[in-house]
């Protein structure tokens, strides 16, 4: 079901579905049950009811049209509504309405049973006015642009608008009528008011910024608009991002591929240009990612991952959170989550033990195996206390099935690491012998020979590391070529309209 066009999305998280421990069937939350039966395999799971943290927000005040007058960007979940409206069920498709429950309560789909938080967003009846000294010459030539039916000539008169003289507080109050010029016009025009949009958003002037926002978002929802506009978005900063996102997802569920990669094209832009907001804005892809599908997923993947040559990375701590969610959530995504991490080896002891310190705040065991696949060997100068400390930790952590392998690979980095072995490892392997993790067995035996506490460990020989690839791969990898051949597109339009334009 594609969804209508005459709205603007309304995001739905999934809240009262849970997955069976055993055969990974969905469960629904009953009537507030700590335990839930599998209808399936007959297994039994304990409910964890989990609060979703808030939404990470650009600093710079931004005030749209989707916000109560003279409010700052709020996140969708804290918005009360302000006209009932429906939504789409994330499941099923069909309609769910909110009817007489709380603005940001828990609704159930008729059709299918599924339980969702519709989170909602507010409108504004009338944009806010600019203030400013007015500007004859800029309401002038704006508005004989409007009126002017030669292309040639008004494309010329745009080419003049984009002068630094015009972009101001006049031009910003007047920016509707423009922006509407821009669906369907002639390349000149479109390039053009394209270059006067993204003035307005660098002058460093929030009112006028704002003033694009507004203007922009009654727009760009129209999968048939201008591209350029959303390329000019991207000229922005970071407080375009959430726009962008919103955009891309909704014209990617409409089916208008090259539109969403237009945006998510902005979005790149927005990463490229300013550094300062980089891990701010990283989150807030995170934060979307959990309700991401299609190219748009397949996008804030390899972002995730450091495939768009943008030079980002996302830090430890961020990934292993988002991954505590997606264990809870989205289990699909945290195979993907793995591939994202870009870190090294601790710079002092202190941040080292500080790792597994962090670990032991995580809720789930797929975060805590995917923090020790990360924690790496002791940097130089740590002491052998330390070490100790660690290693007695990954031991109490041995007997628990869903992370042996990963202390397996936390003890081998350990293993691995100095000159020598160190004689706390030994010590552990003298005291634990056949009952530690195979791996750290191998590593320890490739270090220090044979040794009478250890059973005789077959060879190995080398093989090639083969990638498994699952279902849910399997689609990534679609949808990661979708995105691929709509960034192309939609790069080589712009390419044209620009070439075009300067003809």
């Amino acid at each position: 079901m594609k969804p209508r066009r005459d709205w603007l999305p309304i995001s739905l998280f999934a809240t009262g579905r849970v997955q069976c421990e055993d055969c990974g069937a969905p469960l629904r939350i009953e009537s507030g049950a700590a335990v839930m039966d599998c209808r399936y395999c007959g297994g039994k799971g304990v409910v964890e009811r989990r609060l979703r943290s808030v939404e990470a927000v650009v600093e710079g005040g931004v005030e749209t049209m989707i916000g109560p007058e003279g409010a700052k960007w709020t996140p969708w979940h804290a918005i009360d509504g302000v006209e009932e409206e429906g939504a789409q069920c994330p499941v099923c498709g069909s309609e769910v309405r909110e009817g007489d429950g709380p603005a940001q309560g828990v609704y159930r789909c008729e059709h299918c049973g599924t339980s969702s938080k519709l989170e909602r967003r507010l409108r504004r009846k009338q944009a806010v006015q600019v203030q400013g000294e007015e500007s004859d010459a800029t309401a002038e030539l704006v508005r004989a642009i409007v009126e002017e039916k030669d292309p040639q000539a008004r494309a010329a008169m745009a080419k003049e608008l984009d002068q630094w003289a015009h972009i101001n507080a006049t031009l910003a109050r007047m920016l509707p009528e423009v922006l509407a010029l821009m669906k369907g016009a002639d390349a000149r025009l479109e390039v053009s008011l394209g270059q006067v949009v993204g003035k307005l958003l660098c002058e460093g002037d929030p009112k006028l910024r704002n003033a694009v926002l507004r203007a922009a978002e009654a727009l760009v929802f129209d999968v048939g608009g201008s591209r350029e506009l959303l390329f000019a978005l991207g000229m922005g900063s970071g407080v375009c991002l959430k726009l962008l996102l919103d955009v891309a997802n909704y014209a990617a569920d409409a089916g208008e591929i090259e539109y969403a990669c237009a945006a998510l094209w902005g979005c790149n832009l927005i990463f490229e240009r300013h550094y300062e907001q980089r891990d701010v804005c990283g989150e807030i892809v995170l934060y979307r990612l959990l309700y991401m599908r299609g190219a748009v997923q397949a996008w804030a993947l390899l972002l995730a991952q450091g495939q768009m040559g943008l030079g980002y990375r996302y830090p430890a701590e961020v990934l292993l959170r988002f991954i505590d969610d997606c264990a809870v959530e989205r289990p699909d995504l945290v195979a993907e989550m793995e591939k994202c991490f870009y870190v090294g080896e601790a710079k002092d002891e202190g941040e080292w033990a500080g790792r597994l310190g962090f670990l032991k705040g995580l809720m789930t065991k797929e975060a805590k195996a995917a923090g020790l696949r990360h924690l790496y060997g002791p940097p130089a100068g740590t002491s052998e206390e330390a070490v100790a400390r660690v290693l007695n930790e990954l031991v109490g952590m041995m007997g628990d099935e869903k992370l042996s392998d990963a202390v397996g690979a936390a003890m081998v980095a350990i293993i691995e690491s100095g000159e020598e072995v160190r004689a706390c490892a030994a010590e552990m392997v003298e005291r634990w012998g056949d009952a530690l993790p195979v791996e750290a067995r191998y590593a320890y035996v490739g270090r220090a020979g044979e040794v009478a506490c250890l059973s005789k460990l077959p060879v190995r020989y080398w093989e090639p590391e083969r990638e498994v690839v699952n279902e849910f791969g399997k689609r990534l990898n679609e949808w990661g070529a979708m995105w691929r051949e709509g960034i192309g597109r939609a790069v080589g339009a712009r390419e044209r309209r620009v070439s075009s334009a300067r003809s």
